[in-house]
């Protein structure tokens, strides 16, 4: 089998995040070819010599269209032809343990279009984070790309590309499997960050990085107090560190790359859902916090 993996990522500095080192040299095995797909910058010689070791090609390309721009570049240069298989994975989600299980279940499977996790909110999708394309389905996936090109808007971007990709699959007669929380996939939040202690149960190899570096913004504030979610990633390395024992990432080093060095949003974020929690049996608060939130799209976003 001829099989690439297009690894987008993000980074501010010049080095490769530890994390993300990691993740590459878990999925570099079960790939043919794997580059990595980074936003225009410099980078020190030790970290293009780390990808020279690994094996894994380097593409810089411009910050446009999010993970779904970077992916979208790198297959106009690899291109369709002669791919048995086509994963897109990205950085938003911090891998802590090998991944030859979950590919064992892959290989195992008919399935045309994998991903980790499945959602019935607002239309069946696999979530983006990490997609596996077999054969049947990469035609399906490549005409996708072309329809839709760049999309600059988030909102949109989800809707077309992480959202109408499954749809398109679903509607071609695709066989589109979830390797993970399918017993979930009706719940009404979203499962990365909802059900995070149900998935590392079940066996999820990774964890939003969101929630381990806590860089939330915006709306994003009011809508983890609104879900009641516990933001303090500390419980969730407890749970990944008895579960897996050595077989896990480093993760006092996956912490030396995150923005925030104290705990003390982690305690607010805690008061305010205690907050929240209490309000919530007030008659009449549900509906005041929609209007403020729309207030604040309105005026504000």
């Amino acid at each position: 089998m001829k099989a690439l993996c297009l690894y987008s990522s993000f980074v501010t500095g010049n080095d490769i995040p530890f994390y993300v080192r990691y993740y590459l040299q878990q999925l570099r095995p079960h790939f043919t070819k794997l580059v990595y797909i980074t936003n225009e910058r410099s980078m020190t010689e030790e970290a293009k010599s780390f990808l020279e070791h690994e094996k894994i090609d380097l593409m810089f390309v411009q910050n446009e269209g999010y993970d779904f721009g970077m992916w979208g570049k790198a297959l106009d240069v690899e291109g369709a032809v002669g791919w048995n298989r086509i994963a897109l994975v990205n950085d938003s989600c911090i891998l802590f343990k090998p991944l030859d299980e979950d590919f064992r279940r892959i290989n195992a499977s008919n399935a045309d279009y994998v991903g980790m996790i499945i959602s019935d909110r607002y239309a069946t999708h696999l979530q983006s984070f990490f997609l596996v394309i077999n054969e049947r389905a990469i035609p399906v996936m490549m005409e996708h790309f072309k329809e839709h090109g760049l999309i600059a808007d988030y909102r949109e971007l989800i809707q077309r590309y992480e959202i109408g990709l499954s749809q398109k699959m679903i509607n071609k007669g695709m066989h589109v499997m979830s390797l993970y929380g399918n017993e979930f996939r009706s719940f009404p939040k979203n499962p990365s960050f909802a059900l995070v202690r149900e998935l590392i149960q079940e066996g999820i190899p990774l964890i939003k990085k969101k929630i381990v570096f806590r860089n939330y913004r915006g709306l994003e504030y009011y809508w983890v107090v609104r879900m009641n979610f516990d933001t303090d990633y500390r419980k969730y390395f407890k749970m990944i560190r008895q579960k897996y024992a050595d077989a896990c990432i480093d993760l006092d080093k996956v912490m030396i790359d995150a923005p925030k060095k104290g705990h003390g949003d982690i305690l607010l974020f805690a008061t305010a859902r205690a907050v929240a929690n209490v309000l919530r049996s007030i008659p009449g608060i549900r509906w005041l916090f929609h209007r403020l939130v729309d207030l604040y799209k309105r005026y504000f976003r």
